[in-house]
């Protein structure tokens, strides 16, 4: 796969993608309490049955879930074969483009890009960060990066009990894109 595919080309969410449905094939115990906080079925608009969807959205949603199966195929075809399935739903086992469909609404639903001190652009996933809903009138999250190579996620923002967290992902997306 590394001749006629190679990881390189890929961008940061593509990988991420990859490594979230490996995760959880591999079921290691470390990672499994922020992977068993992820929905079985995210909300993603494309995601699962469009009869839910409103009648003035159900286009869009039909012609993103067409787009994200191509997807999907695509990246099952070339790298299917590579990840691993021991602990994934039952639904999943004879459909790694099922598998990678779920990973691709988590992390498009849920991925956070890096602060622009850090390059930003760099999509990662930070557990429980990533419930916070988006607002692009709030700032985004900072990152203090220890001597590790740990970091801390800030916010620069004081706020009142019962007052709602809404950050900016720093992901440039549209209304109707944050919407699928």
């Amino acid at each position: 796969v590394l001749e006629y595919a190679p990881l390189s080309t890929l961008d940061d969410g593509a990988l991420l993608v990859l490594l979230l449905v490996h995760m959880k094939g591999i079921g290691l115990e470390k990672w499994e309490p922020y992977l068993a906080s992820l929905p079985h079925t995210p909300g993603c608009g494309w995601y699962g049955d469009n009869n839910s969807i409103q009648e003035e959205y159900r286009d869009v949603a039909y012609e993103a879930k067409q787009y994200v199966s191509r997807v999907a195929k695509g990246m099952s075809s070339d790298y299917g074969n590579f990840l691993a399935k021991t602990y994934w739903p039952k639904e999943w086992i004879d459909s790694t483009e099922k598998a990678i469909e779920w990973a691709l609404c988590i992390v498009s639903s849920r991925g956070t890009a890096s602060s622009p001190e850090y390059g930003g652009g760099h999509i990662k996933l930070v557990p429980l960060v990533d419930m916070f809903n988006h607002s692009p009138h709030h700032q985004g999250f900072k990152e203090l990066t220890t001597k590790d190579g740990s970091f801390q996620v800030r916010i620069d923002k004081d706020y009142s009990a019962g007052e709602e967290i809404l950050v900016d992902y720093n992901l440039d997306y549209h209304p109707e894109e944050w919407f699928m």
